[in-house]
C-alpha cells in the first residue's frame, strides 16, 4: 500500500525548482511519484510505507528551499493511487519555514535592499560618459546582485536542472568579460525587477486560492456567549451566530429565523430563508436574526472543509497543456543553450569576430530561458479554478476544466437533475381486491428501508395511513425495484420492467400506464404474494430554471440529451417541458453507460450530469462528470470531477464558457511566449537585439501571460457582463 505525504517547498517559485524538488525526491527508493505545486509551493508525494517524512525532508534539505511537512494521509487505495485522491486528513500545524526563494520576491510589498541597491548603481553607472570612475559602479552593482542568483544557479545544476538563474548568471559574467560592464549590470538589474513584480503578480493567484480556502471562521460562539476554536467543537454542540456573521461549521437551526447569503459556497447571490430544522453551512454569513445552531459535523468534515481541501488539491493536477508545456520546454530549453555555445564556437573559428559572435551567444542564452512559456499555463488554470470555486463550481484540476472547455454534448440525468427530485403521489389505485389501507401498509414497510428519490413521497403518502411496521427481509433489484417480505408476505414495490417480469400487467394496466406517462408522471406498481396489489403515480416538477439553463447550454453550442431509467412517457414530458429533444429512457445503469458511449462516438467530448452516487458509473464513462447539489453530500464531491455546490442548473452553462475561456487564454499565452521567443532569438543572430532587451522582452511576456492569466479571476458571471 502507498502513502500521500504533503511537503511545504516555500522556495519554489518557478517550474525550473519544481523539477528539482521532483528529481531530488524521485532518487529516494520507494518514492513512486511526485506533484509540484508551484503557486501554492507544496509537493505531494506518493511513496511506500517504508519511506518516512523525516527521510523526505532530509533529500530536499541540499535544495534549500525550507522544506517543512505539511500532513501525511493514510493508505491510498489503488483507484486513489491512479486518481490522486484527496488526503483524508486534516493539515497539521505547518511551522514557520526560513526558505531559498527568490530574493526579490515574496510578497511582502517592501521592495529588496539588493534591488534599490543595484538599481542606485546602474543609474550612476550611466555617467560614465561624462564622469568615466563611474563605470565601476556597474562592477559594484553585479557584485551586490549576482551572487544570491549564481548560488541559486549552480543549486539547480547539480540537480541536472538548466535554470533561469544558472543562464542569467552565464550571461551577466560573460558580459562583464568582454568589457560589457554597464550591460552586465543592467541585465541583472532587469531580470532583479521582473521576478520581483513577477512573485508580486504570482501572490495574487496565491491570495485567490488562499480566499476560497479560508471561508469559514477560526472561532466558533458558544450558546453561553463564550469564543472558542472551531476546531475543537465537536457534533451536538450549540453555537450562537449573530447577525452578520460567519457560521462556522455544518448544522441545523435549533431555533431563531433568519436569511442566510449562501454566494460564497454555492455562488447563487439570492439569501435563503432560514428556521427550525433548516440545513446551515459553515463558511455562510447570517443576515438577519440571531440564529442558534446544533452542529451536524466537525470542522474537518464541514462541506466547506471538503471544498477547500479538493480545491488545494486541484492545483496539483496538471492540465494536458501544462503536461505540453513542461516536454516542450525540456526541449527547448538545452537545443537553444546548444545553439548558443554553437554560435559562440563555429563562426570565431571560422573567422568571425569572437566578441560579436560571443555577445549573440550570450544574447541566445537569455532567450533559452523558458519562464513565460511555463507560466504560460498554470496561472490561468488556477485563476480559472479559483474564479469557479467562488461561483460554487468545484472544478477538481486543470484537465477537468480544460475538458469543459472542449464539451460539445452533456447528457442530464432527470430525477433530482433536471427536476426538483421532490415527487408526490397524485393517484393510488387498489386492485385484485387489495384495500388501499393494504396497499399502504406494505408500501410504508418496504419505503422506510429505501433511499430511492420515490421512497420519501411514497412514505409520506401511506405512512400518513396507519403504524407503520418493518420489513423483515430487503432486496434491491437493480433497474427495478425491490422485494420484501412483510409480516410473512412477499411484497414487490417497482415499475412496469418488474411487472413485465412478474407477469402481473394486464391491458387495463397498460392503458392506465399510458395515459399516466402521457401526463408526464411515474408510476410505481405494488405485488403482493405474486398479484398485482394496485398502483400508484408520482409526478416530479422541473426545475423553474431547467428551460432557462437548457437554452443557454444549446445556445452555447451544447447538444443535450436525457439520459433516466424512467419510462419513455415521463421522460418525454421532461423534455418538452424543459426543451430538450434527444431523450433516452427505460435505461439501466449499464444501459446509460452505453449511452454515453454512443454520444462520444457522435460528439467526441461529452459530459455527464448527475447525483453523484445513483448516476456513478454514467459520471464515470463520461469525459467529464459532474455533480449536482453537493454541498453537504460528501459521496456526490468527492466521485465527481465537476461538483456544483447548488442547485442552479445555469451554472453549468457558465462553467463550460470558464473552461472555454481558460483554453483560449492558455493558447493564446502559449502562443505569445513562442512567438516572443523566435522573434527575439532572429533578432539575436542577426545582431539587432542586445542583452537588455532580450532580458526586457523575455521577463516582459511573463509578466504579459501572467497579467492575462490573472484575468481569470474576473470572468463574468453572465456572458455579456464586464
Amino acid at each position: 500500500m502507498s502513502e500521500r505525504t504533503c511537503v511545504l517547498v516555500p522556495g519554489v517559485c518557478c517550474e525550473a525548482e519544481a523539477r528539482m524538488v521532483s528529481n531530488a525526491l524521485g532518487a529516494l527508493p520507494g518514492v513512486e511519484g511526485v506533484d509540484v505545486d508551484v503557486l501554492g509551493r507544496k509537493a505531494w508525494i506518493r511513496h511506500g510505507s517504508a519511506v518516512s517524512p523525516a527521510e523526505l525532508l532530509q533529500a530536499l534539505k541540499p535544495l534549500d528551499l525550507g522544506a517543512a511537512l505539511v500532513a501525511a494521509t493514510s493508505p491510498l487505495s489503488e483507484s486513489a493511487e491512479h486518481d490522486h485522491a484527496a488526503h483524508e486528513h486534516d493539515h497539521a500545524e505547518v511551522p514557520a519555514a526560513e526558505h531559498g526563494g527568490h530574493e526579490h520576491g515574496g510578497g511582502t510589498g517592501g521592495i529588496p535592499w539588493r534591488l534599490v541597491a543595484t538599481g542606485a548603481l546602474v543609474g550612476v553607472s550611466m555617467l560614465a560618459t561624462w564622469l568615466p570612475p563611474a563605470e565601476y559602479a556597474a562592477l559594484v552593482a553585479v557584485a551586490i546582485g549576482l551572487p544570491p542568483v549564481a548560488k541559486k544557479g549552480f543549486r539547480a545544476l547539480r540537480q541536472r536542472v538548466l535554470d533561469i538563474n544558472f543562464l542569467m548568471t552565464v550571461a551577466v559574467v560573460g558580459a562583464v568579460a568582454i568589457g560589457e560592464w554597464g550591460e552586465g549590470a543592467t541585465v541583472g538589474f532587469l531580470f532583479a525587477v521582473a521576478e520581483w513584480l513577477e512573485d508580486r503578480a504570482m501572490d495574487r493567484a496565491r491570495s485567490a486560492i488562499a480566499a476560497v480556502m479560508q471561508l469559514a471562521p477560526d472561532t466558533a460562539t458558544l450558546a453561553t456567549g463564550a469564543d472558542v476554536p472551531a476546531a475543537g467543537v465537536v457534533v451536538g454542540t450549540r453555537l450562537l451566530i449573530r447577525p452578520g456573521a460567519r457560521i462556522p461549521l455544518d448544522g441545523r437551526v435549533a431555533s431563531g429565523e433568519s436569511s442566510v447569503d449562501e454566494s460564497a459556497l454555492t455562488g447563487e447571490a439570492v439569501p435563503v430563508s432560514k428556521k427550525a430544522g433548516a440545513a446551515v453551512s459553515a463558511g455562510t454569513v447570517n443576515q438577519g436574526g440571531v440564529l442558534e445552531v446544533e452542529t451536524t459535523a466537525t470542522s474537518g468534515d464541514s462541506a466547506v472543509a471538503r471544498m477547500a481541501r479538493l480545491v488545494e488539491e486541484a492545483q496539483g493536477e496538471r492540465s494536458p497543456s501544462e503536461r505540453w508545456v513542461d516536454r516542450f520546454s525540456r526541449v527547448y530549453t538545452p537545443v537553444v543553450c546548444v545553439l548558443a555555445l554553437g554560435i559562440a564556437v563555429i563562426p570565431p573559428l571560422l573567422g568571425g569576430d569572437f566578441h560579436v559572435w560571443l555577445y549573440k551567444a550570450l544574447v541566445l542564452l537569455v532567450v533559452a530561458c523558458p519562464c513565460a512559456l511555463v507560466l504560460s499555463t498554470p496561472v490561468t488554470i488556477v485563476s480559472a479554478l479559483a474564479r469557479a470555486a467562488r461561483a460554487g463550481v468545484l472544478v477538481k484540476g486543470g484537465a477537468h476544466l480544460e475538458t469543459l472547455g472542449r464539451l460539445r454534448a452533456l447528457a442530464m440525468d432527470k430525477t433530482g437533475t433536471l427536476t426538483e427530485g421532490r415527487f408526490r403521489v397524485v393517484d393510488c389505485i387498489a386492485l385484485n381486491g387489495f384495500t388501499e389501507a393494504e396497499l399502504h401498509h406494505v408500501v410504508a414497510a418496504v419505503e422506510s428501508r429505501s433511499s430511492h428519490p420515490l421512497a420519501g413521497a411514497l412514505l409520506e403518502h401511506a405512512g400518513g395511513n396507519g403504524e407503520i411496521v418493518g420489513a423483515a427481509t430487503y432486496e434491491t433489484i437493480e433497474g427495478e425495484g425491490v422485494v420484501a417480505t412483510v409480516e410473512g408476505r412477499t411484497v414487490h414495490v417497482g415499475n412496469h420492467r418488474m411487472t413485465m417480469r412478474l407477469g402481473l400487467h394486464g391491458e387495463e394496466e397498460h392503458a392506465r400506464l399510458e395515459a399516466w406517462m402521457a401526463e408526464g408522471r411515474t408510476v410505481v406498481y405494488v405485488g403482493i404474494d405474486g398479484k398485482l396489489a394496485g398502483h400508484l403515480s408520482l409526478a416530479d416538477v422541473p426545475r423553474a430554471e431547467a428551460k432557462a439553463a437548457a437554452a443557454d447550454l444549446a445556445a452555447s453550442g451544447v447538444s443535450l440529451a436525457i439520459l433516466t431509467g424512467d419510462n419513455a412517457g415521463t421522460a418525454q414530458a421532461v423534455g418538452r417541458s424543459v426543451g430538450i429533444n434527444l431523450v433516452m429512457a427505460d435505461l439501466l445503469p449499464g444501459g446509460k453507460v452505453d449511452a454515453i458511449r454512443d454520444l462520444k462516438a457522435t460528439y467526441g467530448f461529452v459530459g455527464m450530469v448527475g447525483d453523484g452516487i445513483n448516476d456513478g458509473p454514467a459520471l464515470a464513462a463520461a469525459d467529464v462528470g459532474i455533480a449536482m447539489g453537493t454541498r453537504g453530500t460528501a459521496v456526490a464531491m468527492e466521485a465527481a470531477d465537476v461538483a456544483l455546490m447548488g442547485d442552479d442548473l445555469r451554472r453549468l452553462a457558465w462553467a463550460i464558457r470558464l473552461g472555454r475561456a481558460a483554453l483560449s487564454r492558455v493558447k493564446l499565452n502559449v502562443g505569445l511566449a513562442i512567438g516572443a521567443k523566435g522573434v527575439v532569438m532572429v533578432l539575436a543572430v542577426l545582431g539587432i537585439a542586445n542583452l537588455w532587451i532580450a532580458v526586457a522582452a523575455d521577463m516582459g511576456v511573463s509578466l504579459v501571460v501572467i497579467a492575462l492569466g490573472l484575468g481569470m479571476l474576473r470572468f463574468p458571471e453572465t456572458p455579456d457582463a464586464g
